[in-house]
Formats: structure tokens, C-alpha cells, sequence
């Protein structure tokens, strides 16, 4: 697991210190925490490989993830600089520790942007950093110690918080129309309409 902080001052080390702990009861190994202030620093930060778990720390929305200071960057460079830094295992999971974070227009720009990233987990909603604590703790425990799939995790998130967690996973991607036609860099049906063939092995 890599958990990368973008959020400065004392009152956010309990956020990190949560994600750390989980990682301890579940026995993660290669557990690495990261602060960045810049964009040079986060791709320094995700230089090395073999994590099962990506952590983002901060605030979002559909457009990009930032600090509301100085850090910004759109999901689109996160997902390309994830992907040529070749850090992820497959069937990793990218976490969104961070409100509208599992928004769908975020899950489809990353999984445009990396092809190893095979799920994507965060809030809907915007969220007091409880919710987004609990809702994440859950979702590990479903994962690492009932062993149920990212989807179900999610699940179990959203009904113990009463609130909008959801986890994409790319294979359902792939079957949605919607992907095809806006974010699917594979597939030209956006720019030549749906009646010339695609290149994308996976249109519908």
C-alpha cells in the first residue's frame, strides 16, 4: 500500500494514521506514507512498484485532486503518471480518500489513463472526514479479513455509513456504451460515429 498526503497541518495526521493502522491489523506488506507539496514530489513518491493498495489524501471533485492551496492536478495526469510509473500489481485498487472521489466521470478518466488500475474505490458525495474514515475501514474489512470482492466491500461501506461510497471495476467499465463514447482512447466511435468500426477490442 501507498498512501499519498497532499493536505497539510496537525489536524489531518489522524486521516493518515487511520489508513496506517488498518494496514497494520491486516498485515499489509510495503506500506509507504507520503506528504508531496508538488507535482515532482508525487512522482517521485510513486517511483518504486508492488502495491495492491493506491491512497490518495486530500480534497476533490470531478475535475481534478488538490490540497485547495497549491497542489492541483487533474485525475487525467494521475491516471497517466500512475500508469508510466508502473507501480501498481494487478488487481490493484485506487482509493479515494477524498470527497467525490468515487464519482463515475473520475473512475472512467483513470481507467482511460492506466490500464493496470482495476478498481477504483471512493465517495460519491461530499463527506465529514468521520464518514470517510468509517466508510474506508469498512471497506477494508470486507476486503482483507471476509474476503468479499471490491464491489461487495463497497456495498457493506455504503450501507453501515448510509453513504455514497462505490467501487468501479474496470471489466464492467468495459461494457458500458457510455465509456466507449468519451473516454475510451481505443475506441474512435466518439470522433467517427457508431457506424464505422472501432479499434477497441472491447466496444460492445
Amino acid at each position: 500500500m501507498i498512501i499519498i498526503n497532499v493536505l497539510e497541518g496537525d489536524e489531518h495526521q489522524p486521516n493518515i494514521s487511520n489508513i496506517t493502522n488498518q494496514a497494520e491489523f491486516y498485515h499489509l506488506k510495503k506500506v509507504e506514507e507520503e506528504t508531496v507539496e508538488n507535482i515532482a514530489e508525487f512522482e517521485h513518491a510513486i517511483s518504486s512498484g508492488g502495491y495492491d493498495y493506491f491512497v490518495l489524501i486530500g480534497h476533490g471533485d470531478e475535475m481534478c485532486f488538490t490540497d485547495n492551496k497549491l497542489f492541483e492536478i487533474e485525475w487525467s495526469e494521475i491516471g497517466e503518471k500512475i500508469c508510466n510509473a508502473g507501480c501498481l500489481n494487478d488487481n490493484s485498487i485506487l482509493m479515494m480518500y477524498c470527497c467525490k472521489g468515487g464519482v463515475m466521470e473520475v473512475a472512467f478518466t483513470l481507467f482511460a489513463e492506466c490500464k493496470h488500475l482495476a478498481y477504483v474505490f471512493g465517495s460519491k458525495e461530499e463527506m465529514y472526514p468521520i464518514e470517510l474514515a468509517i466508510g474506508f475501514n469498512l471497506f477494508m474489512y470486507q476486503l482483507e479479513f471476509k474476503d468479499l470482492s471490491p464491489e461487495l466491500a463497497a456495498r457493506k461501506a455504503l450501507e453501515g455509513t448510509d453513504r455514497l461510497f462505490t467501487c468501479y471495476f474496470r471489466n464492467d467499465v468495459l461494457k458500458n456504451p457510455h465509456w466507449h463514447n468519451n473516454y475510451c482512447k481505443d475506441c474512435a466511435s466518439a470522433e467517427r460515429g457508431y457506424d464505422e468500426i472501432s479499434d477497441c477490442p472491447d466496444c460492445p
